[in-house]
């Protein structure tokens, strides 16, 4: 549905004129979409695809594209959050299968000072002594891919009262 709203243009392709997509037209807001305030929040849960879950907001499967547009995604195999089997096998794949637990991907600082200004997550360079004393915690790769996986599960979408709006205007907009 997303492409078929896009205006066609005539190409000459040897020496036939063909209807093609203008894929390069863009239709985007001022602000970025995710600080708009009527926005609500969902969590995408293992195994949803972007069809499912706009069925499950807009009763459309269709509008799945409303979703990634929504959330800047671009490319739903690196951007959506992926299922925890197919995690396991991406880890597997990028990093080796006896390197997925045990292997350090970074370290990090943790809450242990965080009155005194120092906030957790912070990414720092091994240090054995700040290790050993509980400052600084090693992250694996899994903990690392599993972590970025489920920042991506939180997204935003827009409430069902206003799709049918957003979407004419969206359909107005790429026409002009």
């Amino acid at each position: 549905m997303y492409f078929r709203q896009f205006p066609v243009l005539r190409g000459k392709f040897d020496g036939t004129y063909k209807g093609v997509t203008d894929i390069f037209l863009r239709v985007a807001p001022k602000t970025p979409i995710k600080n708009v305030d009527f926005l609500e929040t969902t969590y995408v849960e293992d195994g949803e695809t972007p069809e499912l879950l706009a069925y499950k907001m807009y009763e459309r499967e269709d509008y799945h594209w409303v979703l990634l547009l929504t959330n800047n995604i671009v490319d739903v195999r690196e951007e959506w959050p992926r299922k925890d089997s197919d995690l396991y096998s991406y880890c597997v794949e990028k990093y080796g299968e006896n390197n997925i637990y045990q292997a350090v991907h970074h370290y990090r600082t943790t809450d242990m000072f965080a009155l005194q200004g120092v906030p957790k997550g912070i990414i720092v360079d091994y240090d054995s002594a700040k290790v050993l004393s509980g400052e600084h915690e090693p992250v694996t790769n899994w903990d690392y891919e599993y972590e970025l996986n489920e920042d991506k599960r939180q997204i935003k979408y827009i409430p069902k009262n206003l799709i049918g709006k957003f979407v004419s205007e969206f359909q107005r907009l790429i026409r002009v």
